[in-house]
């Protein structure tokens, strides 16, 4: 019976809403809250929620930890809004990335597919479990490189132009232009 039950208070974590929460930071780290609108810096174990936007562009580098599993390390010289990643019926919108590195791992959790979906000035990256990071130059350029699994990229300034990008291979997607693998 204990283990029955312990395995599902473990089922139910698992099923409930995601929580985001800041678990490193090095250097300057700027949250602007969502709900508030207050900005100030980031420090360890703030509890992210969607609307809020971590801006790292005074040097600094924080790493999300997801309650999934899943990671994202926000790298220096980037802003990142984070979405609503807390539903996990369908694919859930993780963050949008404006400027900057992002690393992500999305962990596959219970064997099942992990849908995220991330967004770029220029290109949705659906996600189900993989390691990848995209990059934005401040014309919008986004270059998306998978370490492990695969992504599905599609253009926002052309729906039609999707690609699926295997671990080891990457794209570069400008608005109005095609990819460039």
């Amino acid at each position: 019976v204990c283990i029955a039950l312990a395995g599902a208070n473990r089922l139910a974590a698992q099923t409930g809403p995601v929580v985001a929460r800041a678990s490193s930071v090095t250097g300057a780290a700027v949250v602007l809250t969502g709900n508030s609108g207050s900005s100030f810096s980031l420090s360890v174990g703030f509890l992210l929620n969607p609307g809020d936007r971590v801006d790292t562009r005074s040097g600094g580098r924080v790493v999300i930890d997801l309650s999934d599993g899943s990671m994202i390390v926000v790298e220096p010289q980037s802003v990142v809004v984070l979405k609503d990643f807390r539903e996990a019926e369908s694919l859930r919108e993780l963050f949008e990335i404006l400027l900057g590195k992002v690393r992500v791992k999305i962990n596959h959790f219970g064997g099942r597919p992990n849908p995220y979906r991330m967004n770029s000035p220029t290109a949705s990256i659906a996600v189900r479990g993989t390691e990848f990071s995209i990059e934005v130059s401040p014309a919008g350029d986004t270059q998306v490189i998978v370490y492990e699994g695969a992504v599905q990229v599609t253009s926002l300034s052309d729906p039609s132009q999707t690609v699926l990008v295997e671990a080891g291979r990457g794209v570069l997607v400008q608005s109005g232009r095609d990819f460039h693998m």
